[in-house]
Protein backbone atom coordinates (compact mmCIF):
# COMPACT_ATOMS: atom_id res chain seq x y z
CA UNK A 1 0.00 0.00 0.00
CA UNK A 2 1.15 3.02 -0.30
CA UNK A 3 -1.57 6.02 -0.08
CA UNK A 4 -3.70 6.78 2.55
CA UNK A 5 -6.86 6.15 0.56
CA UNK A 6 -5.16 2.75 0.36
CA UNK A 7 -4.99 2.13 3.83
CA UNK A 8 -8.75 3.14 4.17
CA UNK A 9 -10.11 1.10 1.78
CA UNK A 10 -8.73 -2.27 3.24
CA UNK A 11 -8.80 -1.36 6.82
CA UNK A 12 -12.25 0.27 7.04
CA UNK A 13 -14.42 -3.26 6.28
CA UNK A 14 -11.96 -5.05 8.81
CA UNK A 15 -12.35 -2.30 11.54
CA UNK A 16 -16.01 -2.10 10.73
CA UNK A 17 -16.45 -6.03 12.12
CA UNK A 18 -14.34 -6.19 15.24
CA UNK A 19 -13.53 -3.64 18.55
CA UNK A 20 -9.87 -3.24 18.02
CA UNK A 21 -8.08 -0.91 21.05
CA UNK A 22 -4.34 -1.57 20.28
CA UNK A 23 -2.41 -0.81 17.10
CA UNK A 24 1.46 -1.81 16.21
CA UNK A 25 2.02 -1.33 12.87
CA UNK A 26 5.45 -3.54 12.40
CA UNK A 27 6.43 -3.61 9.78
CA UNK A 28 10.11 -2.75 8.78
CA UNK A 29 13.09 -2.79 6.64
CA UNK A 30 16.85 -2.85 7.53
CA UNK A 31 20.02 -2.74 5.04
CA UNK A 32 23.08 -3.15 7.32
CA UNK A 33 25.66 -1.10 7.85
CA UNK A 34 25.95 3.19 8.21
CA UNK A 35 23.53 5.37 6.62
CA UNK A 36 26.62 7.40 5.15
CA UNK A 37 27.79 3.99 3.28
CA UNK A 38 23.96 3.62 2.40
CA UNK A 39 22.86 5.24 -1.16
CA UNK A 40 19.75 7.51 -1.38
CA UNK A 41 17.53 4.55 -2.12
CA UNK A 42 18.27 2.29 0.28
CA UNK A 43 17.66 5.20 3.23
CA UNK A 44 13.79 6.28 1.36
CA UNK A 45 13.16 2.59 1.06
CA UNK A 46 13.85 2.33 5.12
CA UNK A 47 12.43 5.89 5.93
CA UNK A 48 9.35 4.96 3.98
CA UNK A 49 8.62 1.53 5.58
CA UNK A 50 9.85 2.41 8.95
CA UNK A 51 8.88 5.70 9.54
CA UNK A 52 6.24 7.52 7.24
CA UNK A 53 4.04 4.68 6.72
CA UNK A 54 3.15 3.43 10.07
CA UNK A 55 2.03 7.21 10.59
CA UNK A 56 0.17 7.52 7.12
CA UNK A 57 -1.90 4.42 8.18
CA UNK A 58 -2.00 5.69 11.99
CA UNK A 59 -3.51 8.83 11.12
CA UNK A 60 -5.57 7.60 8.13
CA UNK A 61 -6.88 4.73 9.74
CA UNK A 62 -6.54 4.60 13.66
CA UNK A 63 -7.28 7.63 14.58
CA UNK A 64 -10.12 8.23 12.92
CA UNK A 65 -11.31 4.66 14.28
CA UNK A 66 -10.54 5.08 17.85
CA UNK A 67 -12.10 8.32 17.88
CA UNK A 68 -15.52 6.87 16.41
CA UNK A 69 -14.95 4.48 19.62
CA UNK A 70 -16.21 7.14 21.87
CA UNK A 71 -14.66 9.04 24.43
CA UNK A 72 -14.37 6.71 27.81
CA UNK A 73 -12.34 4.02 25.72
CA UNK A 74 -8.92 3.63 25.73
CA UNK A 75 -7.36 2.90 22.87
CA UNK A 76 -3.16 2.71 21.86
CA UNK A 77 -1.48 2.83 18.80
CA UNK A 78 2.55 1.42 19.64
CA UNK A 79 5.28 1.88 17.04
CA UNK A 80 7.52 -0.49 17.82
CA UNK A 81 11.09 -1.05 16.31
CA UNK A 82 14.64 -2.68 15.81
CA UNK A 83 17.05 -3.52 13.76
CA UNK A 84 19.90 -5.86 13.66
CA UNK A 85 22.93 -5.77 12.63
CA UNK A 86 26.48 -8.22 12.48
Amino acid sequence: MTTEAAYRQFFTPILAQIDVAIIAPCAGVCYGGFLADMDSTEIKDMLNVNLIHPILMSTAVALPYFEKRGAGTRNCIVFPSSTLDE
